[in-house]
């Protein structure tokens, strides 16, 4: 129960990291290929998630395991997950752009999929599927991070999860 209070307290913590995460959500690259939007387009309804950037905050932070083996191992670091929202709202996980190991990458994947229930964005009627890329920073600990980040640049955007505190 102690370690819950201080996972909760952490991720408290870092809610202005995730939500500007979260603000900061965009499609990317340059033209609509086939039904997928994978840039900024011109389109007549915007992709929006019930509850909107809260209800996301609210999901992951409820939802997030930092994997036990991962923290007795130290090891931690930056999984870049991509993913498709599809024309229902429901999320693909697509890929690991950057993985660090199958413990951490799979609580990624398992995170991104758990952002389901979106209103897809459309053009003239037609829903789009849209693709999307997140970036979570895995620190064991507070001595790791500070390590880590000697070492290591990374966007402001990222949504860092902690282990032990």
């Amino acid at each position: 129960m102690k370690s819950n209070k201080k996972l909760i307290s952490s991720i408290k913590y870092f809610s202005a990291i995730i939500f500007s995460l979260l603000c900061s959500l965009t499609g990317f690259s340059q033209t609509i290929e086939g039904d997928t939007i994978i840039a900024n387009q011109s389109i007549t309804t915007e992709l929006k998630f019930p509850g909107n950037r809260n209800a996301i905050y609210k999901i992951i932070t409820d939802s997030v395991q930092y994997p036990k083996s991962a923290i007795k191992d130290r090891i931690g670091g930056q999984v870049i997950v991509d993913f498709i929202i599809d024309t229902f709202g429901m999320v693909k996980p697509d890929k690991i752009e950057k993985g660090i190991r199958s413990d951490l990458d799979n609580e990624a994947l398992r995170l991104v999929g758990l952002l389901n229930g979106w209103t897809p964005p459309s053009k003239n009627g037609k829903k789009f599927e849209v693709f999307f890329r997140l970036y979570f920073l895995f620190f064991p600990d507070r001595e790791f991070e500070k390590e880590y980040k000697k070492i290591n640049s990374f966007n402001n955007t990222d949504i860092v999860i902690y282990g032990n505190k």
